[in-house]
């Protein structure tokens, strides 16, 4: 059917474009021309789609200035006042693209396909009185960071604009659109009524939430670690309550995450050490990412037990998948679970490996569900645990390692 002009980005970008070209933005402090950042999906979709709009823009409010475009930099320069820079997110590293750069505005294309993190870290730079981030995006998940903000007032100004809110289009148009998604689907209730509903191909469809189960007695504390080398790592923790009937019950009542600062990486070793700072001196084992080798070397006076965790992905889901179904999984709601329930209600199958009969999750802020899925699995079907992850192992690990690159 091709692409439908919505008018989110356009209406978006006559209030950017026109912002940051009717201040007074001839220097900043430093004498340097200030930049107005334009950030996408990713740096080539950010400038394909809002570049040329953006020239047609200024050539109509500022009919005397010429842009220039400097494509190893992706600027534009709209007048000897005036640049505009395309960049975008796409790992936590990215933030080193804008470290110390001054912006007097900032334009954000789906925000809702942007971390919470590199949101905050745009609002660092725009530092001057009067600068604004204005943004677009459909709706998504209804935990998502977004939506939380959005429900706690801590967006200045947000609006909800409908398909038929859009001048652009005809009652023929709006039809057309409105015809290509299954009524009453996920997709439908997104994109044509603009409600905030879990994914369309969710593997986790219902997301346990709860509080402790009534009965049980504690009888162990675990934990479940995914790293991130470039991007965010996660652990989580589950209390394990042996329940009346001899079952197991896994309350989570906490999650961790640790992302890297001003787009330097935070190093594994420093890792480990906030991680086992969190935890306390209560978890028994660790159940970790078994490729993440050198971080686990970290755990070494950790007071509990080091394990790779059993990383058969399918397996792991299905198991996920069962355990939540028969009420053997509960999840605190509340401000230090907020990423992992995100990511939950976000974790949604590859419809491209599912059309080639394949069971593939889409790898995207998935941390913390890993880390889930690690400990899930791993403590219930790992027996004996003979993968202890020692300084010793490790250290034969790495001298392997080693030895085979060197070859």
């Amino acid at each position: 059917m091709g692409k439908r002009p919505f008018g989110k980005s356009h209406a978006a970008r006559v209030g950017f474009v026109t912002h940051s070209l009717l201040r007074d933005t001839s220097r900043d402090d430093e004498g340097s021309i200030p930049t107005n950042l334009v950030i996408g999906r990713n740096a080539t979709t950010a400038e394909q789609e809002h570049r040329e709009p953006m020239e047609r823009l200024i050539r109509g409010l500022l009919p005397s200035a010429v842009p220039s475009w400097n494509g190893a930099t992706r600027t534009l320069t709209a007048a000897a006042s005036h640049r505009f820079r395309f960049t975008a997110f796409e790992n936590l590293l990215s933030e080193a693209r804008i470290r110390g750069l001054t912006a007097y505005n900032a334009f954000v294309d789906e925000l809702t396909l942007q971390p919470e993190e590199y949101y905050e870290y745009v609002l660092s730079r725009l530092t001057f009185a009067g600068s604004k981030l204005i943004a677009t995006t459909n709706t998504a998940a209804p935990r998502h960071w977004v939506k939380r903000r959005i429900d706690g007032g801590l967006f200045g100004f947000d609006r909800k604009f409908l398909m038929t809110d859009n001048p652009r289009l005809n009652a023929e148009d709006r039809a057309a659109v409105a015809s290509s998604y299954i009524e009453g689907s996920p997709r439908f209730k997104r994109y044509i009524l603009g409600q905030w509903v879990g994914n369309e191909g969710a593997v986790f469809p219902e997301i346990p939430l709860g509080g402790p189960p009534v009965g049980g007695q504690l009888i162990d504390v675990v934990l479940g670690c995914d790293y991130g080398s470039t991007s965010a790592s996660a652990a989580v923790r589950a209390d394990v309550y042996e329940m009346p009937d001899g079952g197991l019950h896994f309350h989570f009542p906490t999650s961790k995450y640790i992302t890297p600062t001003d787009g330097a990486v935070v190093p594994p070793n420093v890792q480990a050490a906030r991680i086992i700072q969190w935890a306390g001196p209560d978890p028994s084992v660790m159940f970790l990412d078994p490729n993440a080798i050198a971080f686990a070397a970290g755990f070494g006076d950790a007071p509990f037990r080091c394990e790779a965790g059993n990383n058969a992905v399918e397996d792991g889901i299905i198991n996920m998948q069962d355990m939540f179904d028969c009420g053997e999984v509960s999840i605190a709601d509340n401000a230090e679970n907020a990423k992992f329930i995100e990511e939950l209600e976000g974790y949604i199958w590859d419809q491209k490996a599912t059309e080639r009969g394949q069971d593939k999750p889409v790898k995207s802020h998935d941390h913390s569900v890993d880390a889930a899925r690690y400990l899930l699995y791993s403590y219930r079907y790992t027996e004996p645990r003979v993968t202890v992850m020692s300084r010793a192992n490790i250290a034969k690990i790495l001298a392997e390692r080693r030895r085979i690159e060197c070859r």
